[in-house]
């Protein structure tokens, strides 16, 4: 689809050729000790990037056509076609790159299958740790236990021996020991 793609620049016509990935690279400044630092970029990456899209990028196709990617090389007025070509020829890139990683992975999975710490082994079924009960039989019901009077409490006794037995003619529930109405006067009102 693409063959390369070439952008104008102090006087000479610079041809950059994707890589086995569908990638084009480009120098975007010095890395460490001073070597160049490259970047690989899709091909709409490549023509949309700052150091190229004012350099007039021209796509060169497989069949020898030629496609401005911009018209008349002003960077604002894209044209249309180019960017259904770069698009097209990204995509087929990416699923290259895809089916190529999965058929890695694959191999992958059947060495690490291949070895022998990695054998699959079935082991024995194993027996149920409590068997069941074969003798008498437990009838199961389908409502919660249900009180039958207020001395079926077993706790009951323990807990009245603590607290105290409660009143219950008490309408405060022992909250307040002295005859005090709290919010009224002595008339009885607020």
């Amino acid at each position: 689809m693409i063959k390369h793609i070439s952008y104008y620049k102090d006087g000479n016509r610079h041809i950059v050729k994707p890589n086995s990935k569908g990638k084009f690279s480009i120098v975007v400044g010095a890395g460490q000790y001073g070597k160049p630092e490259w970047v690989e970029l899709t091909a709409k990456e490549f023509v949309e990037h700052p150091l190229i899209r004012d350099f007039d990028p021209t796509l060169t196709l497989e069949d020898g056509n030629k496609l401005r990617v911009y018209h008349a090389g002003n960077s604002n007025i894209p044209i249309v076609h180019p960017s259904l070509v770069m698009d097209k020829f990204d995509k087929q890139s990416r699923d290259q790159r895809k089916s190529a990683l999965e058929r890695k992975l694959e191999k992958l999975k059947k060495e690490n299958d291949k070895k022998e710490g990695r054998k699959q082994v079935i082991t024995q079924p194993m027996a149920p740790i409590a068997p069941p009960y074969p003798g008498k039989k437990v009838k199961v019901s389908s409502t919660p236990p249900q009180k039958k009077d207020d001395s079926d409490d077993p706790f009951g006794p323990i807990l009245d021996a603590w607290f105290g037995v409660d009143d219950a003619d008490d309408p405060n529930d022992g909250l307040y020991e002295d005859d005090y109405q709290y919010g009224y006067d002595d008339d009885g009102d607020w």
